[in-house]
């Protein structure tokens, strides 16, 4: 015979089962990517650098691109996620996998989205030109939504617990030093043999590298979007925000739109 419970007490753990409105299980699916349909970028804290005169430490800033498909992975230290910065990691990310992908998901950092939204994110038009001359698309993660880049998220895990776990105890005096060992460490990574799949990295890139698009002849030449107001005398004061103007950084020329 069953031991006898208070009504109260049954009728809650009832309620929990079997009512609409209680909170349902949590369900996980695999998704199968296609391979060179997106490549998948973030950010995360990066390693330490020392000054070697002042011995001044400077949190670096690590940028990871993986391949969903493969699982393959370019990473670089830098030292700020700054548009200059995302737009040339970018080209150097593609670049390493010898060509673009239609698609490139990104975390809403400030220098490829300039606006979140839920349905229609508004994204940086100095990376939505550079997106054009690439010739990718670009897919904004949904806000507080990880899942949207969970093959990045993975993969900064496993560099931060397994490759800041080798070097935590070494001094790194420049970007240069730091980084020719991270890709010494991703070649490694790109030939272990995943569990998942019996093959490595580097055997599932050969046949996604097919896929890929071929890269553009030319190098991106970096532009700001600023808003300019025109005064009486027909002059332009860039820091205002009235009249939409495109800043060109190299020839430093304004075309008013």
């Amino acid at each position: 015979m069953a031991p006898a419970i208070k009504y109260v007490k049954f009728w809650r753990a009832y309620w929990e089962y079997a009512s609409p409105l209680a909170s349902p299980s949590e369900a996980t699916i695999r998704l199968d990517h296609k391979p060179g349909e997106k490549v998948q970028v973030d950010f995360s804290d990066g390693v330490w650098l020392t000054d070697s005169t002042t011995g001044k430490k400077t949190l670096t800033e690590f940028f990871l691109g993986v391949l969903p498909f493969s699982s393959h992975v370019f990473g670089e230290f830098v030292l700020d996620q700054k548009l200059p910065t995302f737009v040339r990691l970018d080209e150097r990310m593609f670049a390493y996998f010898g060509g673009v992908t239609p698609h490139l998901v990104v975390d809403n950092l400030k220098s490829g989205v300039h606006k979140t939204h839920l349905y229609d994110p508004d994204v940086n038009s100095t990376y939505c030109d550079f997106a054009n001359h690439m010739g990718f698309a670009v897919l904004p993660a949904r806000p507080r939504k990880p899942q949207d880049k969970g093959s990045g998220e993975t993969h900064i895990g496993v560099v931060q617990r397994d490759f800041y776990q080798r070097v935590r105890n070494q001094v790194f005096y420049s970007l240069e030093e730091l980084n020719a060992i991270l890709r010494r460490y991703l070649e490694n990574l790109s030939q272990e043999v995943m569990k998942d799949y019996g093959v490595s990295r580097a055997q599932r890139f050969e046949e996604e590298k097919k896929h890929l698009k071929p890269l553009p002849p030319s190098r991106f030449e970096l532009s700001e979007w600023r808003g300019a107001k025109v005064h009486p005398d027909c002059h332009i004061q860039v820091v205002k925000t009235s009249t939409r103007c495109r800043l060109s950084m190299s020839v430093r020329a304004c075309v008013c739109a």
